[in-house]
Formats: structure tokens, sequence, C-alpha cells
């Protein structure tokens, strides 16, 4: 279970995230935030304090920062002749979010430990802003802002001279800097469960993990594949992926679920688009076309090629709609059925 840092400005998602990974996949969570107010509250010499300066804080934490990333992602354990092996436990993984990184002096004191690189050790989330204009900031700001919020309070004009003087100019160095240091970068601007739900995807798969969401369409395919071996349904779809690195997770399961019911699939890297289902469901997406009978999947890939060859002579205008009552067909949708989802796609291609 390989840990996680997250990092970003002010606002943008990181205590969010961090609660979701501790929900949904396990991790322990700690917060920069309160390892600062710690150090502040314990060594007020060493002047590591919040909402202070930046820069000192950042500078002044690095090098605990450095060891404890070192120590905690160390198979070894040995450091300055402390053998701490014993200590080393499996599984044992944590998120670790906040903003005060300085990553040169961290990265140095890693290559201490025997890490050329923090993505050798850890996942590395980047959370930026970047798309979001300095009135949408302010307008946030005033929305969600509560007592426990350092900016709680301030008028619109210090919002908006917070904003333009600092949150933007932060957000747009933040992301230069997480590139650098090889650092996966998600922009929360907007659509931000969304951004958050690839996130935990994408991070349950490098792990080996099974997420909520993952047993969720697995549970599907079950149930599709029961279908076909009942013979209710031709065809089945998985779910869109949005990689092929996603859809290629499934395919162990899949393999035992076709063993199960006695079916087959067919991986396929180029979804089918139809008028049937809106086009942003399926478009650059990855799936699994499940079915019994190979005439059954004959039939779906003639049904590929028949569009293709409609759009090359250019008379798919013509043809779209009998294409998409064919494919709904073909996936055992009532006449009803079939005329009721063309329409209310409003996303055609």
């Amino acid at each position: 279970m390989k840990s996680i840092i997250i990092v970003g400005p002010s606002r943008a998602g990181k205590t969010t995230l961090a609660k979701r990974l501790h929900k949904e996949l396990g991790y322990f969570v700690l917060s920069l935030d309160k390892l600062v107010a710690a150090f502040h509250a314990a060594y007020p010499q060493l002047n590591i304090r919040l909402n202070w300066n930046r820069d000192k804080t950042t500078e002044n934490i690095a090098p605990f920062i450095g060891h404890f990333l070192g120590l905690f992602s160390s198979g070894e354990g040995i450091k300055h002749e402390l053998n701490l092996r014993a200590h080393d436990l499996d599984g044992n993984g944590f998120v670790l979010e906040g903003g005060y990184f300085d990553f040169e002096k961290i990265a140095a004191i890693l290559n201490e430990y025997g890490a050329n690189e923090l993505k050798d050790r850890f996942i590395l989330i980047g959370l930026v802003q970047n798309k979001k204009t300095a009135d949408e900031y302010v307008r946030d700001f005033k929305k969600y802002d509560t007592e426990d919020d350092w900016t709680y309070g301030f008028s619109e004009g210090e919002l908006r001279d917070y904003v333009e003087q600092d949150a933007i100019p932060f957000n747009r160095a933040m992301t230069d800097c997480l590139t650098q240091y090889g650092f996966s970068v998600y922009d929360t601007s907007s659509e931000r469960n969304q951004v958050f739900d690839k996130i935990i995807e994408s991070i349950a798969i490098q792990n080996g993990m099974k997420s909520d969401k993952f047993s969720y369409h697995l549970g599907a395919a079950d149930c599709f594949c029961e279908m076909l071996r009942a013979g209710t349904k031709r065809i089945a779809l998985s779910h869109p992926c949005d990689s092929r690195e996603e859809r290629d997770s499934f395919l162990p399961e899949f393999d035992k679920l076709c063993e199960k019911y006695g079916v087959h699939y067919y991986a396929e890297d180029e979804a089918f688009l139809t008028d049937l289902f809106p086009l942003s469901l399926n478009q650059g997406k990855f799936n699994v076309i499940f079915y019994q009978d190979e005439s059954a999947l004959q039939e779906y890939l003639t049904l590929k090629a028949d569009k293709q060859r409609a759009m090359a002579e250019g008379n798919y205008s013509v043809c779209r709609g009998t294409i998409a009552r064919r494919y709904g067909k073909l996936l055992s949708y009532t006449d009803e059925g079939i005329q009721r989802l063309m329409d209310s796609n409003s996303e055609k291609e």
C-alpha cells in the first residue's frame, strides 16, 4: 500500500480528498497544518507557524518532512546508525496533505534513504485551481468559508486583494513546481467530485486495491453475464473506463465471471458511438463487450464496420438512426426503450 502526498494551495480540496481516501481506501491521514501547529506549540523557537510567513515555515519544516518521509518509506529503516527495520509494517499507508513543502530540501534528504525521486516511494497528487477567475475565487471564499478558515471575516475587497496578489500567482507557481517533481496534477476549479473519483480509482488500481466503485461495476458485470447465460441479452457492455489501464484492471475478474457463466468478453479500445447513448458517455473510453454466442459478437463488429463505411461514403446522416436502432436491438432493448433513449439524447456525434 503505497503512501500518498497531496500538495496544493488553499481551498484546492486537499483535505476533502484525504478524507475520502481514508473513508474509501482505508488510508491514515496526516494534516501538515496540524503538524505545523504542533511544532509551534512545542517548539516556538523554530519559527514553524500557521498563517505567518509561508516561505519561512516551509523552509523550517522541510528537514522534518524529509526525514519523516525517508524513515516511513524505507524498507531498511536505517539512518544515523539507527536500526529501525523491526518497526517497518507492510500496508501501513498514510496520506500526508498540505501546502508547506520545500521539495528541493526534502528530495535531498530522501536521497540519504535511497530514494532518487519522490515518485519512487509515494503516489504524488497535486491539486490546483488555474481555471477560476478572480470573481469566481471571491465568490467561493464568501460561499464556503467557515470560522475555521483564516480568510473568514475578510471583506470583499480584502478577499479580492488576496486572490489577485497571492492565490492566483501561487496556483500557477505551484503547478510548475509540482510538475517538476513528478506529481500528477489535477485542476479542481470545477466538477471537483468527478476529479476526486478519477484520482481515487487511479490510486486503487496502482495499489492493486478494489475501491467501492470497482466493486459496484464488477457487480453490474456479474448481473449482465448471468443475463447472457439465461438468454435474455445477446451482448452487454461493461462500464466505460477513462483509460486502458483502468479497463484492464477489471480483466482478471472478468475472466472469472466468464468462466462462471460460460460466456466470453471482447476488450474494446475504440467505443462504438451512436445516437443511442450520449456522446460524452463513451467518446474516448475503453470498455468490454460481453457475449455468449460468437454470432452476436460478429454482428456487433459488422455494425461498427457499417457505420465506418457510411461515414467514409458521406451518407451516415441518412442511416444513423437505423444504426442506432440495430445497436439497441443487439443490446436486447425494446423498440420503445430504444426510441426513448434516442429522443432523450441531446449529445450526438
